[in-house]
């Protein structure tokens, strides 16, 4: 299950996102970039990996060597997004 991500260039920065996962950042050059997306995303997942494939120039998507690790910190980040507690989004009362 890839996410897909775009990078651009602002200025002396290269801009990186994946809006699926609400993950920005910045890097001195394109792979800079990608070592900084990459970090942010496997942050505190020991034994999670994640790659990333170019699709253009401007476009890119990442893949896990673990798919439901992936899938959780998808579920994660928009239950943040929305301020919601865990037992709220599983309530069958929503």
């Amino acid at each position: 299950m890839p996410f897909e991500g775009r990078i651009w260039r602002d200025g002396e920065r290269w801009l990186v996102e994946v809006p699926d996962l609400g993950a920005m950042t910045q890097g001195r050059t394109r792979e800079d970039a990608y070592e900084m997306i990459k970090d942010l995303v496997e942050t505190n997942e020991p034994e999670f990996d994640i790659s990333i494939h170019s699709c253009s120039e401007d476009r890119f998507e990442i893949g896990a060597n673990d798919e439901k690790t992936l899938v959780a910190l998808l579920l994660h980040r928009q239950r943040e997004r929305r301020g919601i507690s865990l037992a709220e989004a599983v309530s069958c009362d929503s």
